[in-house]
C-alpha cells in the first residue's frame, strides 16, 4: 500500500521493512491516510530526505509504540532523537533547519 504513497514522488525514499538505519527522517504512515499525504508532500517540496515505513509493518509497530503514538503521520528524526505526531505544518518546516 504505502508503496503507491511513496511512488508518487521523485526521490529516492524507500519501504522499509525491519532495518533502523538509512535516513535521518522516517515518517510513519499509510496510504489511506490524508494527512500522511499531506505531510510526505510537505517533506517532498523542502526536499527532505526520508523514508517511508508503513504503518502496520513491524518496525512501523514498534515505532508507534516507542513514541506513545496513537495515529500517523508521526515523523521521526533520528538526528535529535524527536518526533513529530499527526500533521503540524510549522514543526514540519523546522525539519528544514
Amino acid at each position: 500500500q504505502i508503496r503507491n504513497l511513496k511512488n508518487s514522488n521523485n526521490h529516492n525514499n524507500s519501504q522499509r521493512g525491519g532495518n533502523n538505519g538509512g535516513k535521518d527522517i522516517i515518517m510513519v504512515g499509510n496510504l489511506g491516510c490524508p494527512f500522511c499525504q499531506k505531510a510526505k508532500a510537505l517533506l517532498d517540496e523542502l526536499q527532505i530526505d526520508y523514508d517511508i515505513v508503513d504503518q502496520n509493518l513491524p518496525e512501523g509497530i514498534m515505532h508507534m509504540k516507542n513514541t506513545n503514538s496513537t495515529g500517523v503521520p508521526l515523523i521521526l528524526n533520528k538526528k535529535n532523537n524527536t518526533h513529530i505526531k499527526g500533521f503540524n505544518e510549522s514543526q514540519i518546516r523546522n525539519l528544514k533547519n
